[in-house]
């Protein structure tokens, strides 16, 4: 058996790789604001909405 393994990747899936990791980034950046708001709001205790 072999003690090592060649790994190749095609410069076609290695552009796609880095396309979907770097448009992951730009929309993480993005929508930053409300991911954040919505993981405190797990945290949050409920508000009470009281009518006037």
């Amino acid at each position: 058996m072999c003690g090592f393994i060649l790994a190749y990747i095609d410069p076609g899936v290695g552009s796609m790789i880095l396309q979907g990791a770097l448009a992951g980034l730009f929309a993480l950046a993005f929508f930053y604001s409300r991911i954040k708001n919505w993981v405190l709001g797990l945290f949050r205790k409920p508000q009470d909405h009281k009518d006037d």
